[in-house]
């Protein structure tokens, strides 16, 4: 819209009437007004003293120090951007940054001096730029009301681009509320801030500050000697031009919902269940467990790169890309990594949900995102622990090393190779532990974060000596991979200090293999160990058991390429785990949300070709794909705990970017991949003759690795039940409510004695199921060195059944096939080497005496991530702290739709006489 002269003189009336008055003759400032002490001495202190610093702007007591002593300042409140009046609703919109329509910059004598220095070298420390936001009210709008600070103070020692940013508010402490709130709760007041993803477009020193800004101008049109000026107040802007507009809008205005309501749909309410443990035989009757204690809060972990010019950290956390590589507000002009959905079963007049699938938020709910804080984890590092009390720290340091990976790599890397970083330093309290602590637990809380992944080197990937996490990292820690040949540098270079580069491997199953194949020492179970011998077992692999093989699994299947037959079926591991579709649709995004060429112009920006962000997706097949960061299987029940009990583990629902929750867009996901991508179950043939049933139930394995795969302790199982005129009348792998499979008689659930590995039992692998009593699991099993069946890590040693599904084209001459060969009756079954990657069970199911009516059956393969036999052996440690947290979280968690009765379903199949 051009704007006339006469607009443009009553514009500039009405901006000039609304500029702040002349300083008022207040005196000599106070003491509160002496010099800020260095943030980087100090955070406490430091806000407190900016807090007084600023005084009250609204009011004008306390005058805020900047107008007491006289701080030069812009020559007029001016825009961000455009401001125009909505039509559709009448309300006041902004397209400018910030949200607020119109600010006013105050400088201090540091700033003005580097400024009229022509901006040479570095911005001073001390030097402070104050931004006051002000909003335009109705009606009339006659008036500006001053709507909060945007504050930069520098502190070279504090971080890599130095600014310590606030708003002017006390920080506060995280509470369980907050957990559940929209945003959760992001600390405002810190070094290595979110404003980066703006800030870190200027040319230099993170700040768009030009002295021409100071000006009063005389007339609107921008020339280099008057402020830059964007339209305001324009209350016939056409509804068309609002679209247009909405790529300014800012990325992130505090405590409003982005692109509508969050998405919020967990199976359930969290609700007390006393008899989830019911049958456990390590659990007492009436056990209740106490409410745990909660983790350390996600705004906690907080690590920003260190002072120019060596300061860089071999790890910072994940808050430092969050900025740049999460989703911003409702953009429709620009892909801005979110998609606006309907819920399953909304009308189709509903308003859709907008999703946040940006790199962020997909893997901040993912296991990986989460691996630093998973309660399963947690327990199991217990029983290890309480088996061999000798090598407690020993423990923590070799499981870490793949849970808590940056906070165990920068302990070691910081303290020597003989240093030992323990769980004890992961739960550190944040609020009094000392500086370091705080670092390294914040690391590890942090679990596969996003530099762990991105600073992988490609030396050794896919051979044994990066096996068991032992990845190498880049020597240089100015580095970080990806996957894009042409990258936009400058931004990240001035946000972290660090350069994107190409490396292939970060699209390479081997970068995945590294720690999804372990290798652990396996351990008498009555027998001490020193340190030294069990580095000795880790290092040289003798005595070790294969505790996950799920890379190995990949490698001798179709999918890896390097079988025969092996045409059209190739896919990596982050083809499946990293798609570039959500539900049916192809994604296509900028990876990274900054500012650039897209926002209002301002001084002092780099130029748009070191800042144009292409869209990627556009053309998947060149390999130029958005590759989502969802990460996940289908383990949906450490998902619920997470969904449900945000605040005891320590990571809000909310998203402190745009206000939507990516727990529930991680549940979906999950049953997305369990329903399409897992298995499939068929009955090819059934038969009813002179009262008894035969059936044949076929199950293909869909992935490319064995399902179950990962840890040893998960399992699938058929549940085949006859039914007549629809009422069961025979079942095997019928389970209670809690997931535990029995039989029933007389209306009696009785669990059987392979649920909980009752005298060494365990259903073997089955050809042909004939009571009820038999069920076929596929899973795998083994016991100690005393014969025990175990779920303990450290104490495998003999494999009894290992029947998990073969990926196809698994083959005996296939590599590492002697590690992932069928274990038990599954080795004799043909099926498990002929490279089909499935079985076919038959059932011979008797009817009991006086069955009438239309008989039926019905296969359902299910998945349990958490079994009854594994959660039985972590409550033998009830009374201690990570065994009592997981049994609050199985007694307090609420299932349902796929997951009902502590089992999901994956496939099904039904069949009629």
């Amino acid at each position: 819209m051009r704007i006339t002269a006469p607009v443009a003189a009553t514009l500039l009336a009405l901006l000039l009437a609304f500029t702040a008055s002349p300083l008022a003759a207040a005196g000599e400032p106070s003491a509160r007004c002496g010099p800020l002490p260095k943030p980087s001495d100090g955070k406490a202190a430091f806000d407190a003293a900016l807090i007084d610093f600023l005084g009250d702007f609204r009011t004008g007591s306390p005058e805020p120090c900047f107008k007491l002593l006289g701080w030069k300042a812009d020559g007029v409140r001016r825009p961000s951007g455009p401001v125009f009046v909505d039509p559709r609703s009448g309300a006041l919109q902004s397209a400018g940054t910030h949200g607020a329509g119109h600010m006013r910059v105050w400088y201090s004598p540091e700033v003005i001096g580097w400024l009229e220095g022509g901006r040479e070298g570095r911005v001073p420390d001390g030097g402070v730029i104050v931004k006051a936001m002000f909003k335009r009210q109705p009606p009339g709008f006659e008036d500006m009301a001053f709507s909060g600070y945007a504050i930069m103070v520098m502190d070279h020692a504090g971080s890599w681009d130095g600014w310590y940013y606030a708003d002017g508010a006390p920080s506060g402490v995280p509470t369980e509320a907050s957990a559940t709130a929209p945003y959760g709760f992001y600390d405002y007041n810190s070094f290595g801030q979110y404003c980066v993803n703006c800030h870190a477009s200027a040319v230099d020193n993170n700040t768009f500050a030009t002295l021409r800004n100071l000006r009063v101008p005389d007339e609107l049109p921008n020339t280099n000697e008057a402020p830059l000026w964007f339209a305001t107040i324009i209350p016939t802007m056409p509804v068309q031009t609002l679209d247009t507009l909405a790529r300014y809008a800012t990325p992130h205005e505090h405590g409003a919902a982005a692109g509508g309501p969050a998405l919020r749909a967990p199976d359930a309410a969290p609700a007390f269940d006393p008899d989830v443990f019911d049958h456990y035989p390590a659990v007492p009757p009436g056990y209740v467990a106490a409410k745990p204690k909660p983790f350390p809060y996600e705004s906690y972990d907080h690590v920003p790169q260190g002072p120019q010019p060596a300061g860089h950290r071999p790890f910072l956390t994940s808050d430092q890309c969050i900025g740049c590589h999460n989703a911003t507000v409702n953009n429709d002009s620009l892909p801005n990594m979110t998609l606006q959905v309907r819920a399953a079963g909304a009308p189709a007049n509903s308003l859709p949900q907008r999703i946040n699938l940006s790199p962020y938020a997909e893997w901040r709910y993912s296991m990986m995102g989460l691996s630093g804080r998973d309660p399963i984890f947690y327990a199991q590092l217990e029983t290890e622990r309480n088996l061999h009390p000798e090598l407690a720290d020993v423990i923590d340091n070799k499981c870490l090393s793949c849970h808590g990976v940056m906070g165990q790599r920068t302990y070691v890397h910081d303290n020597g190779p003989e240093a030992l970083f323990t769980h004890q330093m992961v739960m550190a309290d944040p609020t009094t532990a000392d500086p370091e602590a705080r670092r390294y637990g914040a690391l590890a809380r942090d679990g596969v974060s996003c530099m762990v992944c991105h600073r992988i080197e490609a030396d050794g990937l896919g051979t044994p000596a990066t096996y068991t996490g032992q990845f190498k990292v880049s020597a240089d820690a100015t580095k970080i991979y990806g996957p894009y040949k042409e990258v936009v540098e400058k931004p990240m270079q001035h946000a972290i200090g660090l350069t994107p580069e190409f490396q292939p491997q970060i699209r390479s199953s081997e970068l995945c293999g590294s720690c999804h194949t372990v290798f652990t020492p396996s351990l008498d179970v009555d027998r001490p160990y020193t340190r030294a011998e069990f580095d000795e077992m880790a290092k040289t692999g003798k005595g070790v058991f294969h505790e996950q093989t799920t890379y190995l699994e990949w490698k001798n299947s179709a999918f890896s390429g390097q079988l025969a037959g092996s045409a059209g079926a190739v896919r990596s591991c982050q083809d499946c785990h990293m798609p570039n579709t959500f539900g049916a649709k192809s994604l296509a995004f900028r990876i990274a949300s900054i500012e650039d060429e897209n926002f209002p112009f301002v001084d002092e920006r780099l130029p748009p070709k070191d800042l144009h962000m292409r869209v990627r997706g556009r053309d998947p097949a060149s390999g130029d794909r958005y590759s989502r960061h969802s990460l996940h299987g289908i383990n949906a029940f450490a998902g619920a705990f997470f969904e449900q009990f945000p605040w005891f583990l320590g990571v809000g629902r909310g998203d402190p970017m745009t206000g939507l929750a990516s727990g529930p867009v991680n549940a979906r996901s999950v049953a997305e991949m369990a329903a399409s991508q897992t298995a499939d179950v068929t009955i090819p043939s059934f038969e009813v003759r002179g009262g008894t049933v035969f059936a044949e139930v076929a199950v293909r394995n869909l992935t490319g690795h064995k399902f179950p795969s990962g840890v040893g302790f998960r399992r699938a199982f058929l549940e085949f039940t006859v039914m007549a005129d629809g009422v069961p009348v025979w079942t095997s792998g019928d389970t209670d409510r809690n997931g535990v499979i029995g039989t029933r008689a007389a209306g009696a659930f009785v669990p059987l004695p392979s649920e909980f590995w009752t005298d060494n039992a365990y259903q073997p692998h089955y050809a042909t199921v004939t009571d009820p009593n038999q069920v076929q699991i596929y899973e795998e099993v083994a016991t100690d060195s005393r014969g025990d069946i175990t779920s303990s890590f450290l104490a495998l040693r003999k494999v009894l059944k290992d029947n998990r599904l073969q990926p196809r084209g698994w083959s005996a001459d296939g590599p590492d096939a002697a590690i992932t060969a069928p274990r038990g009756g599954a080795a004799d079954d043909p099926a498990y080497v002929d490279g089909s990657g499935g079985d076919t069970v038959r059932y011979v199911a008797e009817l009991p005496a006086g069955t009438t009516g239309r008989i039926t059956a019905r296969a359902i393969l299910y998945y349990q991530a958490i079994p009854p036999h594994y959660l039985n052996q972590r409550m033998r440690w009830l009374g201690q702290e990570a065994s009592d947290r997981l049994a609050w979280f199985v007694q307090n968690v609420s299932l349902g739709g796929r997951t009902a009765d502590w089992k999901l379903r994956v496939a099904s199949a039904h069949a009629a006489e």
